[in-house]
């Protein structure tokens, strides 16, 4: 190694020029540690994309019971003409239910049963 002065800047000169070349080695070791480290990552990601799918999947299950709770009970008048449907057979008829209306909702009660 030699120094020498060349504009005011000094500047080293390196008397083996081999040593400009990258080593193989070192580049097949880079490559290696940058593959584990993609595989490593790739496995947490495979991970989480699993417990989003389940989490999907049960979101997904709870957007169809709503949707048929939906169908069977958003229908009022429905619901109406089947609770006095059910209120007019004889042997309900027998304990004289009275109801009485709510703002959201009927109340039931019986005299006797």
């Amino acid at each position: 190694m030699k120094f020498t002065k060349s504009f005011s800047f000094w500047s080293i000169e390196v008397g083996d020029e081999d040593m400009n070349q990258i080593n193989p080695l070192h580049l097949g070791g880079l490559l290696l540690v940058i593959l584990i480290f993609v595989i490593s990552h790739l496995s947490t990601l495979k991970d989480e994309l699993v417990e989003v799918k389940a989490a999907y999947k049960e979101s997904e299950k709870l957007a169809v019971d709503l949707s048929a709770l939906k169908n069977v009970y958003a229908n009022k008048e429905k619901i109406k003409k089947s609770i006095n449907r059910i209120l007019m057979q004889s042997n309900i008829k027998k304990c004289r239910f009275i109801y009485k209306k709510r703002k959201e909702f009927y109340h039931y009660s019986a005299q006797k049963v």
